[in-house]
């Protein structure tokens, strides 16, 4: 093992640790003995390694480390889960912050009706007793650590807030909800089906679906059909036995993530391989939490990001198994509304009257009077009505996908997956997963035969719900039910198996670049709430580039594989030149006039075309140092809203899967260049022109422009959903903003490097000389030096710059010791 430098601290962990005064935890008093060492390593970035005789060792100083980096982070987290936020932001004496204390008084509402934090302490309590176990050690080591530390840190005290309540099992199980939250809101589904009713309860009904929502390219699903029967077990036992009237995909909202696995036989080393992207902006402190925990005794190894306030892993590795995620778009909840008696306090179901639980909840304002509301509860779960836009007199109550595994959640998938050594252990601890709705690659090396395998699996829980049509339109899953008919209510989940997934595919590869997951055939089977209809212009990147390079005689080059993570190019754009190109040759964009002002939608994309040509003989990639890049940007940004016209969508659908649609056949027959897809190009090059000319940067006189980097504002403390108000990038305080310049942050790229999360490679040749980088650093405390230590890595790879991503390790041995801390735990 190597070290530069090391300090071992033996620790005394008593509450007297603080400073006199100042008040750190309440409600607890600390262990005082110990016997049993373990040790934590940090390395050159911070990153902690955790030695541990067991697991239950391990998740102590697991707790430990993330409150030691990321207490306020943590605390955020669970009082947003709580509904508490009002309790501790609102701000009576502030005549501007009118807007914002309703938010807060809103958002507390939501929470606290939706019973996050009831539904934590239930399951906490229903678990098995081993991960019960887990939890009040993890606990343990976040409130030990809280008690061992001078102060809570510079966020407490900025946002007046001195206490720090006693960290408990369930708190961990609302971490992982919160990012549940993030990856897909319950709110914004129920207010999906709230709109649905809406717009289907006039005179004419449903409105009539169009080609936005119905043209789906199927060539480009993850998951192919089934051709023998095997998958799905089969068609005679499938769980919904009706077609749907029409399939619905729609377009995925913007995300950004990706991801590859390759099998060994594709590559050279003979060896699995898994790449991974994770998008989300960079913000101080990070989303994820990176980590490392060896556990000998139990054959543990795995590295990987989970999240500060929670045990377990969602991207990681370890010797035999790896996986990464992209943003999936499964839906978790239903509405359905009820028939209430006259006084209110009962709903019917089937003629017979159910009376409504009821709950009392408080929310506590800051300087301000308390806010006390009744909640009704129901056999399907709390009314939500008040929380929603439009639902107006109608009582509408909210079933969550968590109600079918009431002793089970997601927590529990992330520890066994730190155990998984074969693809059957992996694939058992994902029947554990509830949310986020996510798209799992997996690629891996079974340790008992030594067999490689690659795996795609839409990784979310899918509820068997009843068919519903209105009319001859089929809204299953997307407009509440008839409460009143327990025919109506689910009828249990399926099981994984039925998950879309695929194993071992002919290809030699799987990706996602938040994409079609599965064709419409599936819809047959069930409503799962998947979006997308074709590729993203990044999974079009992935596809194109992985069916050249696992083509490559004696396999694909891992170093190739890897260098993805710079890879700024847009084959996207490329084609959308070219097609542009043979519309000058045929006439219909006239030759380009430099020194004029273009003033018709043809001569206004030829002058388009002469930007896009400049950036190609510049470059070509999207990189903000390449001249032309604002208006290369624009361009794929302006052609998304271009396609949604029925001319072209009827055709290839709309927004990105549409265009790739088109684009992949273009590449093999130009001839599919007609009137509308040339009328989609044009307006989609007046609309990018207008943008650019709009900015102010670059003039109509294409020879004279010349490249702009602008910095990147990388948010402190952020908000997810903004509910803290604030100017700039939504931080709790702005003077801790950093900034970076990341060139290479375009979202339609592979590379993306301001939205780099933590870009990873592993190789399952030599797991040791794996990559990984978490940005822009360890610690949420704005004065230690591995606050935002990380921000010149991130900028060089945003500049291209591959070997920004440094060698991560997962032997101990291997690891560059700069810090090292003993603990000691006893159960």
């Amino acid at each position: 093992m190597q070290r530069i430098w090391s300090t071992l601290v033996a620790l005394s962990i008593l509450s007297s640790c603080a400073f006199a005064g100042d008040p750190i935890i309440d409600g607890e008093d600390s262990m005082a003995v110990r016997r049993t060492p373990l040790r934590v390593l940090r390395d050159e970035r911070g990153v902690p390694h955790i030695d541990a005789g067991s697991l239950e060792e391990a998740m102590y100083a697991l707790g430990w480390v993330h409150a030691e980096d990321r207490l306020f982070q943590m605390h955020y987290r669970r009082l947003r889960m709580q509904g508490r936020l009002a309790e501790h932001f609102y701000r009576a004496d502030d005549a501007s912050a009118e807007a914002l204390n309703a938010k807060l008084v809103a958002h507390d509402r939501m929470a606290r009706t939706l019973g996050f934090a009831r539904r934590a302490r239930r399951t906490a309590g229903a678990l098995p007793t081993e991960y019960q176990a887990l939890l009040r050690a993890y606990a343990r080591g976040v409130n030990d650590q809280v008690a061992a530390r001078p102060s809570l840190g510079t966020a407490f005290i900025e946002a007046g807030i001195d206490t720090f309540e006693p960290w408990e099992a369930a708190d961990s199980l609302l971490a992982w909800e919160a990012i549940g939250e993030v990856f897909g809101s319950t709110v914004a589904a129920a207010q999906h089906e709230v709109d649905m009713m809406s717009q289907c309860a006039g005179p004419g009904g449903c409105p009539a679906l169009g080609c936005n929502a119905t043209v789906i390219d199927e060539e480009a699903a993850i998951v192919p059909p089934p051709e023998d029967g095997a998958w799905p077990p089969s068609y005679e036992d499938r769980m919904a036995s009706y077609l749907p009237a029409a399939a619905v995909r729609p377009p995925v909202d913007v995300k950004a993530s990706q991801g590859f696995v390759v099998a060994g036989d594709r590559m050279r080393d003979g060896r699995p391989f898994l790449f991974g992207e994770p998008q989300i902006a960079l913000e101080a402190p990070s989303v994820w939490y990176e980590a490392h925990v060896s556990v000998q005794p139990a054959n543990i190894d795995v590295r990987g990001v989970g999240f500060a306030g929670a045990p377990g892993f969602l991207l990681f590795w370890n010797r035999y198994v790896a996986q990464t995620i992209t943003a999936g778009g499964g839906d978790l909840a239903d509405l359905f509304e009820l028939a209430t008696t006259e006084d209110g306090r009962s709903y019917v179901v089937d003629g017979s009257e159910e009376a409504f639980a009821s709950r009392t909840e408080t929310i506590l304002v800051r300087d301000g009077a308390p806010i006390t509301f009744e909640v009704l509860e129901s056999r399907y779960g709390p009314v939500v009505s008040d929380v929603l836009d439009g639902a107006g007199s109608q009582t509408l109550a909210l079933r969550h996908a968590s109600s079918l595994r009431p002793g089970d959640h997601s927590v529990v998938a992330g520890i066994e997956l730190m155990r998984a050594h074969t693809l059957e252990a992996y694939r058992d601890a994902l029947r554990h997963w509830v949310a986020p709705t996510v798209n799992a690659l997996y690629a891996g090396v079974d340790e008992d035969d030594g067999e490689g395998h690659i795996a795609y699996h839409a990784t979310f829980v899918i509820p068997r719900r009843a068919p519903q049509v209105i009319g001859d339109r089929d809204v299953t899953g997307q407009h509440p039910y008839d409460g009143s008919r327990s025919a109506n209510d689910w009828r249990g989940q399926l099981d994984l198996d039925w998950n879309p997934h695929v194993i071992d595919p002919p290809s030699g590869y799987l990706f996602s670049g938040n994409h079609l997951p599965v064709g419409t055939w599936y819809d047959a089977f069930v409503y799962s709430g998947v979006r997308g209809n074709g590729d993203t212009f990044r999974s079009f990147e992935l596809r194109t580039r992985l069916a050249r390079m696992v083509a490559t005689p004696g396999g694909a080059d891992p170093a190739a594989l890897h260098a993805l993570h710079v890879d700024a190019r847009s084959i996207a754009l490329e084609r959308i030149i070219v097609a542009m190109q043979q519309l000058r040759d045929d006439g219909v964009l006239p030759a380009d006039e430099p020194g004029t002002v273009p003033t018709t939608a043809a001569a206004t994309a030829s002058r388009v075309l002469s930007g896009l040509e400049r950036w190609l003989d510049e470059g070509g990639v999207m990189d903000q140092r390449v001249v032309g890049h604002p208006l290369a940007e624009a361009m794929l940004g302006r052609i998304i809203t271009a396609s949604r016209v029925d001319a072209f969508a009827c055709e290839w659908g709309a927004a990105e899967g549409g265009v790739t649609h088109f684009l992949r056949e273009y590449a093999t027959d130009p001839s599919v260049l007609q009137r509308p897809e040339a009328g989609v190009l044009i307006t989609a090059a007046g609309a990018a022109w207008a943008t650019v000319m709009g900015e102010g940067h670059l003039g109509p006189d294409v020879s004279t422009w010349t490249a702009r980097v602008e910095p990147d504002v990388i948010s402190y403390q952020r908000d997810f959903s903004c509910v803290v108000e604030a100017t700039g990038a939504c931080s709790l305080t702005e003077a801790h903003e950093r900034e970076a310049i990341v060139p290479q942050n375009t979202v339609a790229t592979i590379a993306s490097s301001f939205a780099s999360s933590w870009p990873f490679t592993v190789d399952f040749s030599n797991v040791d000389a794996a990559y990984a980088l978490l940005s822009p650093g360890v610690s949420e405390e704005p004065r230690s030096a591995r606050f935002d230590d990380q921000i010149p890595a991130i900028e060089h790879k945003g500049r291209g710059d591959i070997d920004a991503l440094p060698p991560s390790p997962l032997s101990l041995s291997r690891v560059t010791v700069v810090e090292e801390t003993a603990l000691t735990y006893s159960p």
